[in-house]
């Protein structure tokens, strides 16, 4: 995981590949990892790793130096006006333990995935940029800071409750619905219900997050019912947010369905790539590539596959 996160820091040293986009990016570079000389060293299972387990790592893959510029000058402003705030003010010990707990943490695993350790880590910073002296006044405010901040404070409240309200509404929208019809047509395809068609259907049009495994898993169900041409359509248009070894296979199951036999090895290769143990992409790519090139794929699945 880290060997394949520092490839993507390597190549998109200064804006990185985007907000967002590491579980997108990562199967390209995982397998770049595993390919390199001595990658097979390392542990590798058919998993898709949606982060980094290291929250640092993965925000410097994608957001590269000037994310890491601007997160350091805006920490450095919230502590610059605390510290005019509360001079004499530090902490609790328990609120330095919880945060420096939390920071180690997040540097082995993926903490801000994690809704009980972002929210943790959120009420800490809470409890330690509030806290001020207990037993002296502020200091007084000149009257250029009274003119220059004297109506900020109530404009920030505003602009937090209505940034709220926007976000929890999109989350809803974006996030939590298209979920809830997701999940229905994923239960009923379990079940090979009836209705599993007219799910999937609600699924697709609800968009939003889940909208590429909408996608992926409606062509499974389409594939399922030998429906192959359908399928691979849906598989492409999942293609466009997703890069799994699994919906490469897939994508070359459909094509050799189809006799499409260079669509099949150009996606059974793009498999191998991101899964080089998977038996399955090496029995499509030597079954459809091209004669000369056989002899050296045959190395390369000798590589990677015990007889």
């Amino acid at each position: 995981l880290w060997d394949g996160c520092r490839m993507m820091i390597r190549e998109n040293p200064w804006a990185g590949v985007g907000w967002g986009n590491y579980g997108l990016r990562s199967p390209l570079y995982l397998g770049k990892a595993l390919w390199a000389p001595g990658g097979d060293r390392h542990y590798r299972n058919e998993l898709h790793a949606d982060n980094a387990h290291s929250e640092p790592l993965e925000f410097l893959a994608e957001n590269g130096i000037g994310g890491v510029l601007v997160l350091t000058a805006g920490i450095g402003f919230f502590g610059y006006r605390r510290r005019r705030r509360h001079q004499a003010c530090l902490p609790a010990s328990a609120v330095w333990g919880g945060l420096a707990a939390l920071a180690v943490f997040s540097f082995f695993n993926a903490a801000f995935h994690s809704v009980a350790h972002a929210l943790a880590g959120w009420i800490l910073l809470q409890v330690g940029y509030s806290m001020g002296p207990k037993h002296a006044e502020p200091p007084a405010e000149s009257s250029e800071d009274t003119a220059v901040y004297g109506s900020l404070p109530l404009f920030i409240r505003g602009a937090i409750s209505l940034t709220i309200f926007f976000v929890v509404i999109l989350h809803g929208v974006l996030v939590l619905y298209p979920s809830y019809t997701l999940r229905r047509a994923e239960n009923a395809h379990l079940l090979r219900t009836a209705e599993t068609d007219r799910l999937y259907a609600s699924a697709l049009a609800a968009g939003g997050a889940y909208s590429a495994q909408a996608h992926m898993d409606y062509g499974i169900w389409l594939m399922d019912k030998q429906a192959y041409i359908e399928a691979s359509r849906h598989f492409e248009k999942a293609a466009r947010l997703i890069d799994t070894g699994k919906l490469h296979l897939l994508r070359a199951i459909c094509a050799e369905a189809q006799r499409k036999n260079n669509a099949a090895y150009h996606a059974a290769w793009e498999c191998a790539w991101r899964w080089p143990d998977n038996r399955r992409a090496w029995e499509l790519v030597l079954r459809h590539a091209p004669k000369e090139e056989r002899s050296l794929l045959e190395k390369h699945r000798t590589r990677w596959l015990t007889p």
